[in-house]
């Protein structure tokens, strides 16, 4: 009778999802082990069953992650090296990552299948209560497969590892792996439509450039990129933000707020720390620091004619200032020629930011406390450079 209900098993469902997530636990410790491809199997397929039997989302969630479990363990078969060291664990990654894409994607791919069995938005069948779940583990599976792409990309780095893993071998099975799990991310966000799937996919074209700049260390492109990197990312940090624009992309694109933020913010942010973190002899020359100052300050003057975003002016002239200043040093113009300037510079800055907001000012005292607080602002300035370029 499908009508009635099935008779309660008291603790039996507890029960079971210990069990399940006791072989979980244990698989994952022994991932690389033959044995864990049909313990996890079994133990995962037996899940299945009995959420079929009885609906429990958490006994699906442990069913999901005991397939990607024995995935896993199947593209390790074959890579365990008799002698174990740190430079064998590249390989271990690209694998990993092979199986996490595929399961990224499967799990997506079913939760979007699965749509079929919801009736007006509400499930009907196992398979339609399961949509929310997949996509929870879809997702889990997906940071999972950042993280791992991160280690396999900075790992050359890594402390006693003495193996750069530059072999063309390396190049194509790493290249390979980011690659799927960047084409797998991708494709659940589209099919999602979330945001943060959006700034997963960008993590793993980060981890991307990171794979390729930590593998060519020390060739001609490399110094170029690392000589040239603040300027780099100034410049592209204006393209990145202008690309909601130029594609003409809808408030519920999943891009765009990572697009928006990361050209507005974060790269940015990114430049001015490698910049200023970097010593002068690193640098491709002085005029860098001054180019890369003055991109941004374009970039946010263009920023706040936007009304929404008429706070990015003082970033703007904040980074207009510093631009003209380091000009200026590099010319070799007198301690007291750069104070003056910089105060009559900081001033006008700050009288600008005045006229800006002179409505919301409001009160006539408001305004004339602007105004000196701008002039006040010149002086302090003035007496900055000085003890600056004094030390």
């Amino acid at each position: 009778d499908l009508v009635t209900e099935p008779d309660p098993w008291p603790g039996f469902v507890v029960n079971a999802g210990i069990v399940s997530a006791a072989v979980l636990v244990i698989g994952t410790l022994l991932l690389t082990r033959p044995l864990t491809v049909p313990a996890a199997g079994i133990a995962g397929t037996a899940a299945f069953l009995l959420t079929a039997r009885r609906w429990n989302a958490n006994l699906a969630e442990i069913a999901m992650v005991l397939m990607t479990v024995m995935v896993g363990s199947v593209a390790m078969l074959g890579a365990m090296p008799e002698r174990w060291t740190s430079n064998d664990y590249p390989l271990l990654f690209q694998r990993a990552l092979y199986a996490l894409a595929i399961m990224t994607f499967i799990w997506h791919w079913l939760a979007g299948f699965w749509l079929q069995q919801l009736d007006d938005g509400r499930p009907w069948t196992t398979s339609g209560r399961m949509i929310p779940v997949a996509r929870r583990v879809g997702f889990m599976v997906a940071a999972i497969g950042v993280l791992v792409a991160l280690h396999l990309a900075a790992w050359p780095k890594m402390r006693l590892v003495t193996d750069p893993d530059r072999s063309l071998g390396s190049w194509i099975r790493g290249s390979i792996g980011i690659g799927l799990l960047l084409v797998a991310v991708t494709y659940a966000t589209l099919q999602t439509r979330k945001p943060t799937l959006g700034w997963l996919s960008a993590m793993v074209a980060g981890t991307g450039v990171v794979f390729v700049l930590v593998r060519s260390s020390g060739s001609e492109g490399y110094l170029w990129c690392m000589r040239h990197g603040p300027l780099l990312l100034a410049c592209a940090a204006p393209v990145i933000g202008a690309l909601p624009i130029l594609l003409r992309m809808r408030a519920t694109n999943p891009y765009r707020e990572m697009l928006t933020f990361g050209g507005g913010v974060f790269v940015p942010l990114v430049a001015l720390a490698m910049l200023f973190m970097m010593e002068e002899s690193q640098l491709a020359g002085r005029w860098l620091t001054a180019a890369t100052l003055g991109v941004l300050a374009v970039w946010y003057a263009v920023l706040a004619t936007r009304p929404v975003l008429r706070d990015a002016l003082w970033f703007a002239l904040a980074l207009a200032n510093l631009t003209a200043v380091d000009l200026w040093s590099q010319r070799g113009f007198s301690v007291q020629f750069v104070s003056v300037v910089t105060a009559i510079l900081v001033a006008a800055s700050g009288l600008c930011l005045v006229g800006v907001y002179w409505k919301a000012l409001g009160r006539p005292v408001m305004r004339l406390l602007a105004v000196v607080a701008a002039g006040a602002t010149g002086v302090l300035a003035a007496v900055a450079v000085t003890g600056f370029r004094g030390l």
